[in-house]
């Protein structure tokens, strides 16, 4: 709303539909970007206390044998 509601002349000026149609867009985006960094930090602890767990290494031992 880039200083579009002070415009001198009251026919420049958004109505009050389209301040709102901004508003909510606003709402919106900042909404789902707040929504976007608490999954992405409740990611992040599930993955630290994966990490931390006393989970079995999954890696594979194996022997060779000579071929005879």
């Amino acid at each position: 709303m880039d200083n579009s509601c002070l415009d001198a002349n009251p026919l420049n000026r958004p109505t009050a539909n389209e301040v709102e149609n901004i508003l909510n867009t606003w709402y919106l985006y900042f909404y789902n970007q707040t929504e976007l960094q608490k999954q992405i930090k409740e990611a992040n602890e599930i993955n630290n206390k994966l990490k931390t767990s006393n989970i079995p290494s999954t890696s594979l031992s194996y022997e060779r044998h000579s071929v005879i």
